[in-house]
């Protein structure tokens, strides 16, 4: 016997006693679910980031004429879209963050701020 022998008469098996197609059904349920769960909160937070990035937009642009020296001292905030994969797995986003606030003679790089439980 092969294993694709015995692997069809697993198969074959499983769908006598149907455990099989119960075990699909709730595993497709349980992946739809997730996946559109999963969607909706990327979606929800897409919008979110959004609105943040145009309301920092709007604060900044909304100054007083000023000196441009003068006006970059007040800082703007920026937000970075997240990869593609992040979906799946966020990674260091949880910890790192997603914005960085950018403000004239002062070099804010993006460091690892204490993760907080």
């Amino acid at each position: 016997m092969t294993w694709v022998t015995v692997a069809a008469d697993e198969w074959r098996y499983w769908m006598r006693s149907r455990l099989a197609i119960w075990a699909i059904a709730l595993f497709t349920v349980l992946l739809v679910t997730a996946g559109v769960l999963t969607g909706l909160q990327a979606h929800e937070d897409e919008h979110n980031r959004n609105a943040y990035q145009a309301e920092s937009e709007e604060t900044f642009l909304s100054q007083p004429d000023r000196h441009p020296h003068r006006m970059v001292h007040y800082g703007h905030y920026a937000f970075r879209a997240p990869a593609p994969l992040a979906v799946i797995d966020p990674g260091l986003d949880a910890v790192t963050g997603q914005s960085i606030f950018l403000e004239g003679h002062r070099q804010n790089s993006a460091s690892f701020d204490v993760a907080r439980s």
